[in-house]
C-alpha cells in the first residue's frame, strides 16, 4: 500500500458528554454542567502524509489547546494526556489541535491542525466535527547543473513571511513554509536577485526546477529558467504482514475506532471488511469486563481506542485475534509491552463482540 507525503486531512470530532476524566495535563478545573469530549475521528480525502500507514503523525502527540471566550486556557498539552471528557461551564470554547509547533521555514516539517469554536449549552450534548488538514505549504527546489555552473558562488534562499531558509545546491529535502507569498532568491555577494515569487496556500506543494544556460552571466541574469511542477507527489511503499489484506491500498483509508464503531452499529455496514487504526488499550474477559491495565489474562482478543489512554468501553472497539501468527503477535498476556501502541488491523465489522462493536476475522495487521 502507498502513503503520500503531500496533502492530508484528518477529521477531529468534539463531542459533549457527561463526566470528567481525572487524568490531565495543564488542566484548569471548571465547574459546570456541560462537557466536551475530543476524539480524532478518522481521515478524509486527499493524499496521506509520510511516516505511517495511519496517514498522519501520532495523534497522541498532537498539541491540544482548549480556551474559553475570555481566552483563558482550560487545557494545553498532548492530546494523549487530555481528559477523555472535559467538564466545563456553558459557553463558547476554542479547540485547537496541531501536530507540531511551526515558527518559520524548515525542512520536512509538514504541520497538520485546525481551529474551531464549539458552543456548549447547559445540560446539552453537542457534536462538532473539526476537519484537520495540512496548515503549511511545501516547496521542493531542484537546482540543475547549468545553474550551478552559471552561479558557482551564489547562495540560494527560500523565504516566507516569517523568515528565510538557506538552500544548498545539493539539498534534496522539501522546505515547508508559512502560507502566503514565497520567494526564491540568489545572493551573489554584492547583488541579491529574486528568481521566483508566488503565493502558496495551505496544503499546496510545489516543485521547482532551477536551471541556467551555460553562458549565462550572473551580473545579467541571462538564460535563467524556472520549471514549475505543481502535480508532483512523493510516494512511500508500506508492507502489511498477513494473508488477505484487502488489496493493500485500502489501508490508506483506515477508519478510526469511533468511525468503526458507528459503521458496525449501522446495519448496512455490519459484515464489511475494513481497515481500522487505533491504540491497544486492553483485552476483554467477558461481555461486561475489560482489563485496561496489567496483568492481562485473555489472549483471544484485544481492545482498541482512539487514544492510548482510552478506558471507557463505550468508546472502544473489541478485536478478535484468530489463532496463529496474529494471535501470537498481538496477545497482551504474552506481549504486555504492546499496551498503548498504535496498530492497523484488517477484519470484518460486527455489531457486537464481547458486548461492544467489534472487528472479527482479522487477517492482517501492522504497527505503523
Amino acid at each position: 500500500m502507498k502513503c503520500f507525503e503531500s496533502v492530508s486531512r484528518v477529521a477531529l470530532t468534539i463531542l459533549a458528554v457527561g463526566f470528567l476524566a481525572t487524568a490531565c495535563f495543564n488542566l484548569i478545573s471548571q465547574d459546570g454542567n456541560a462537557s466536551i469530549r475530543i476524539a480524532f475521528d478518522g481521515f478524509e480525502g486527499g493524499t496521506r502524509s509520510s511516516g505511517n500507514a495511519c496517514g498522519i503523525p501520532d495523534t497522541d502527540d498532537f498539541i491540544l489547546t482548549v480556551t474559553d471566550a475570555g481566552e483563558s486556557v482550560i487545557y494545553e498539552g498532548r492530546f494523549g494526556d487530555s481528559p477523555e471528557n472535559l467538564l466545563v461551564k456553558p459557553g463558547a470554547y476554542t479547540i485547537t489541535a496541531i501536530s507540531t509547533p511551526f515558527d518559520g521555514p524548515g525542512y520536512e516539517i509538514p504541520v497538520f491542525g485546525d481551529t474551531r469554536v464549539v458552543v456548549v449549552g447547559a445540560g446539552e450534548q453537542a457534536m462538532v466535527t473539526l476537519t484537520c488538514s495540512m496548515v503549511n505549504c511545501g516547496l521542493k527546489l531542484n537546482v540543475e547543473k547549468g545553474f550551478k555552473t552559471a552561479f558557482p558562488l551564489g547562495i540560494l534562499y527560500i523565504s516566507d513571511s516569517r523568515g528565510s531558509l538557506m538552500h544548498a545546491y545539493d539539498e534534496t529535502r522539501t522546505a515547508y513554509l508559512t502560507p502566503g507569498e514565497v520567494t526564491v532568491t540568489v545572493d551573489e555577494g554584492d547583488v541579491t536577485r529574486t528568481l521566483f515569487r508566488k503565493r502558496l496556500e495551505a496544503r499546496q506543494m510545489l516543485s521547482l526546477d532551477l536551471s541556467a544556460s551555460a553562458d549565462a552571466l550572473p551580473s545579467e541574469g541571462g538564460g535563467i529558467s524556472i520549471g514549475v511542477d505543481t502535480t508532483r507527489e512523493w510516494l512511500s511503499d508500506r508492507l502489511v504482514e498477513g494473508g488477505d489484506n484487502g488489496g493493500g491500498s485500502d489501508a490508506d483509508d483506515a477508519m478510526s475506532v469511533s468511525e468503526a464503531r458507528a459503521a458496525a452499529l449501522d446495519g448496512t455496514d455490519a459484515g464489511k471488511k475494513v481497515w481500522v487504526c487505533g491504540y491497544i488499550v486492553g483485552c476483554a474477559t467477558s461481555t461486561t469486563k475489560i482489563e485496561f491495565e496489567e496483568p492481562f489474562s485473555k489472549s483471544t482478543n484485544i481492545i482498541i481506542g482512539d487514544r492510548s489512554v482510552s478506558s471507557d468501553r463505550e468508546y472502544c472497539l473489541s478485536v478478535e485475534l484468530p489463532s496463529g501468527g496474529i494471535r501470537d503477535a498481538l496477545s497482551l498476556p504474552e506481549h504486555p509491552w504492546i499496551h498503548g501502541q498504535r496498530v492497523l488491523l484488517y477484519g470484518t465489522l460486527t455489531p457486537s463482540y464481547f458486548g461492544i462493536p467489534g472487528l472479527k476475522a482479522v487477517s492482517a495487521f501492522q504497527f505503523p
